[in-house]
């Protein structure tokens, strides 16, 4: 829309190159009429006041630079005026560039002429005083011009009732006014909260310091370390006072951070444990290694020839009640001893920290380090702290790196049980028959490709273990097989694993709130003590080194929270997966992502990606890298060899307690109150760290990946159809016919596996899962949650069972408006030949075609738009899934090929 100036002589306007490029603004009347009226009187268009005074604008050249807000940010930034955001006070008024219209006069006889001469004459001299008169001048503020619609007179100071509230909005300016000045001081909140002093003189003055203070270079390292090169160099030279570069270089040549070397680490850890609670400040060292690139390179600030290395061992410290984390050793092929663990165990403890417990994996070096120590399961399970020989150190074996190791031997091996059950390949096999070729899959997360065909660094991964050996693999195999004993092996390991991969104390799942030694978590515990110290591999008569390390973890885990009840009191709880070494592995992680896609560093790469991931954690925490030297070290370390009296800390819940509700069961507020969870304050990591997370929410897993089309189901069923079942009838004659039209691809037809108990086919257990998730995006009379549900369908009483308390069961009714769905869309793609449209608008066409035929059925159309969106991310992840499979089939015949030429 054009804008154009209500000045009578102004020719601006909005179209106008020139005044774009000027960067002219237009400002609308005051919507205070009074002030509008004041405007209109200045301008002088000759013409009465308007009623729709609002659509008039004035241009920017009208106005002097006092009748604006002061706009810091434009002036921070050196925008340009186009740019700036020009806002005018409530009490400014156009004086500048107004022309007056000549005056029309007419031919006045006697008395009455000289009178009006005279008027017209004093008027005059009255507008000339206005528009000559500065803003805020005495001519202003000596008369006070009262106006309304047709006369302006003068008022008197005694009578007026508006002097008043001007003073007092003057005096109110005058305030601000000043606070302004004392913002462009030196000062300054500005510079108090966002720069230092000398950032702040070289902000207003544009003058740069001589020398850069230590205060202003650490400002620029926390810019530095979250930017790229290339962003701190436009930073810099655009908007904010930094130092180069090569002055940051100088400042940080004291902060090497050399192979087998811990000391800059320590006066580290001791300033950022300094303000910390003896609680706080306990802490667990976990210790692995990491491929690199066996070359030898040349370091520049060791001035060393570092390498040919293969591994790089790395010693992590971090918090066991809060998330702090630090490395603080790191070394080149070389094996952990008795003598490196014990030695640094001291430096932590001198620094301030409080060492708990270690953990590794159950590599053939850590073994012999157990064995050095004395850990065994049928031995000690901790070791006296070198530091304080009244405290103990407990030992764990990473639980994530036993659930992978137990993964790979039930598909190398066979697993024999307690109970005389036979888990192997075959087993996992039939579980993935239990859906077969169908779209809408029971276990939806399992794949052969990643759960059985596993292969080469597949194997390292421990999510698909966690999946493969989780509760609804043992509900399936219970429900649709007849191999009760291996399914109560596989409830028995994820219940026992839940609790040694407790994150939050508010976890959908009751076992993973916090390990404090309640009734449910210690029967787990000592239920897969009872079946790991009892179960074999294959032939063997003995234990491996697996079973051993969770008989290990397990009396640790247990040992530990005593100690720590002991001493910070009985409400203390222990939130097991940072026992683990998730921390460690994402720290890997981050090392690795350092390159971009050079994920095998050199040693000096692995060396310089290091210290740039400590400095990250220090600015993160407040802790200056600077290093002082010995005798400049200031920060002491306070007296904590008491625990505090009030160490236990107040956001932990009691656990005797209900506890808040997890996020799936928020939408039950209505029907069942609760109190609101709180959950924690975010991650403390400095940028998004990989999810290493072991084991997913199975509750929240489930529902979400529906809607990532990781479920699957048929379009139509081959055995005798129901009377209920006549959409499905009606879906198989017409997938029928089109085949026989050769036109067609036909979806994975479902393995017809049935409840042993309901006789309900899979396939319709899944895509009552599928209604589930539909009704629990609307309104609420499709379902309700399972906790709640009154009226199961016997179709969805997997979902009853599969649920803990956050799902969502359709009613009867829903389920079968979802059957006629399934015929509605696969009706609509069926015409093509992997079953799936290409054309476009495919979701808003088929919703439309839904919505035709179904719109009386459904309390709104949302419902069917949802559907359609859930039905068409499954069927594009199943045609994704066959095209990779038949890829992957297609590479394995080359290679056959190649090996038989």
């Amino acid at each position: 829309m054009m804008v154009y100036c209500a000045e009578p002589s102004c020719r601006n306007g909005s179209g106008r190159r020139n005044n774009q490029a000027s960067g002219t603004k237009y400002h609308k009347f005051p919507a205070d009429e009074v002030m509008a009226r004041r405007w209109w009187q200045v301008i002088k268009r000759g013409e009465p006041f308007p009623k729709n005074f609002r659509q008039y604008c004035l241009c920017s050249s009208h106005f002097v630079t006092s009748d604006y807000e002061r706009d810091l940010r434009s002036e921070l930034l050196k925008l340009s005026p186009q740019y700036s955001a020009m806002k005018l006070l409530p009490t400014s008024v156009p004086s500048r560039n107004l022309t007056r219209p000549p005056r029309v006069t007419t031919p006045r006889s006697g008395a009455a002429t000289q009178r009006g001469g005279e008027e017209d004459e004093s008027r005059q001299v009255q507008e000339e005083g206005e528009q000559a008169a500065p803003k805020g001048s005495s001519l202003q503020a000596e008369e006070c011009l009262h106006s309304d619609a047709s006369v302006q007179t003068k008022c008197e100071p005694s009578k007026c009732t508006r002097c008043p509230a001007l003073e007092a909005e003057l005096a109110s300016l005058k305030s601000k006014l000043a606070e302004l000045y004392q913002l462009q001081a030196p000062s300054s909140a500005l510079k108090r909260h966002l720069f230092t002093d000398q950032q702040a003189e070289n902000l207003f003055t544009g003058k740069a310091p001589y020398r850069w203070d230590d205060e202003s270079v650490y400002k620029a390292l926390e810019v530095r370390v979250n930017t790229s090169r290339v962003q701190y160099e436009w930073l810099r030279n655009h908007c904010l006072p930094l130092p180069s570069l090569s002055t940051l270089q100088r400042w940080l040549a004291d902060f090497v951070l050399a192979p087998n070397s811990s000391d800059v680490q320590v006066r580290m850890l001791r300033r950022l444990l300094s303000s910390m609670s003896e609680q706080d400040r306990c802490c667990c060292i976990m210790m692995d290694e990491m491929d690199i690139m066996g070359v030898a390179t040349y370091d520049n600030q060791l001035d060393q020839i570092l390498g040919p290395h293969k591994h790089l061992q790395l010693f992590l410290v971090s918090g066991i009640f809060t998330t702090w984390k630090l490395p603080m050793l790191y070394a080149f092929d070389t094996p952990v001893t008795k003598e490196l663990l014990l030695k640094l165990i001291k430096d932590v403890e001198g620094a301030g920290g409080r060492v708990v417990s270690t953990v590794s994996d159950m590599g053939s070096g850590n073994l012999a380090l157990w064995r050095s120590l004395g850990i065994g399961h049928d031995a000690e399970a901790s070791i006296c702290n070198p530091a304080d020989p009244s405290r103990r150190i407990w030992v764990f074996a990473d639980p994530p790196h036993i659930m992978k190791r137990l993964r790979n031997h039930i598909l190398d091996s066979v697993i024999h049980t307690r109970q005389g059950g036979r888990v192997d390949r075959a087993l996992i096999q039939d579980l993935l028959a239990i859906d077969g070729d169908s779209e809408l899959k029971l276990l939806h997360k399992l794949q052969p490709a990643t759960h059985v065909e596993v292969v080469g660094m597949a194997r390292q991964k421990v999510r698909p273990a966690y999946q493969l050996l989780s509760a609804s693999c043992a509900l399936a195999l219970r429900r649709y097989t007849e191999k009760k004993v291996e399914a109560d092996f596989f409830s028995i390991v994820d219940a026992g694993m839940d609790v040694l991969n407790a994150g939050h104390p508010a976890d959908v799942k009751l076992l993973r709130r916090g390990y404090s030694g309640r009734p449910e978590q210690e029967d787990a515990l000592t239920a897969l003590v009872e079946e790991v110290a009892a179960f074999r591999v294959g032939k063997a008569g003995f234990l491996y080194p697996f079973q051993k390390g969770l008989l290990v973890t397990v009396r640790a885990v247990r040992g530990l929270l005593a100690d720590l009840q002991a001493r910070f009191g009985d409400n203390t709880y222990l939130l097991t997966r940072h026992l683990t070494q998730d921390r460690l592995e994402s720290f890997f992680g981050l090392v690795r992502g350092r390159g971009g896609g050079n994920l095998n560093p050199t040693p000096t790469e692995a060396k310089a990606r290091l210290r740039l991931l400590t400095l990250l954690q220090l600015t993160r925490h407040g802790v200056s890298p600077k290093c002082t030297g010995d005798g400049g070290e200031t920060d002491a370390v306070p007296d904590v060899s008491q625990p505090e009296p009030d160490a236990v800390p107040a956001a932990q819940p009691e656990l005797d307690e209900e506890p808040p509700p997890p996020p799936q069961l928020l939408e039950l507020e209505e029907v069942c109150p609760a109190p609101t969870e709180e959950i924690p304050e975010g991650t403390e990591h400095l940028v998004q760290e990989p999810d290493d997370e072991p084991s997913p929410d199975a509750e929240e897993e489930a529902e979400r990946e529906l809607l990532d089309a990781e479920l699957g189901e048929a379009c139509h069923d081959t055995g005798e159809p129901e009377q209920e079942m006549e959409p499905r009838e009606q879906t198989s004659e017409l997938v029928s016919l089109l085949a026989e039209a050769g036109s067609v691809h036909i979806p994975g037809q479902p393995s017809g596996a049935r409840d042993c108990e309901t006789g309900v086919l899979a396939s319709d257990s899944a895509l009552a899962h599928v209604a589930g998730y539909v009704a629990r995006k609307r309104p609420r009379s499709l379902g309700a949650p399972s906790a709640h549900a009154e009226d199961v369908p016997v179709q969805a009483l997997w979902t009853r069972l599969r649920s803990v308390g956050g799902m969502t069961v359709p009613t009867e009714s829903f389920l079968e408006l979802c059957r006629e769905l399934e015929t509605c869309f696969c009706a609509y793609h069926a015409m093509h030949p992997d079953g799936l449209s290409r054309e476009r608008g495919v979701i808003r066409n088929a919703t439309r075609m839904m919505v035709e035929k179904y719109s009386r059925s459904v309390p709104c159309d949302k419902i069917l738009k949802v559907f359609v969106r859930v039905r068409t991310f499954i069927r594009l992840r199943t045609v994704n899934s066959t095209r990779r499979a038949e890829t992957l089939a297609k590479r394995k015949v080359r290679k056959l090929r190649h090996h038989a030429q």
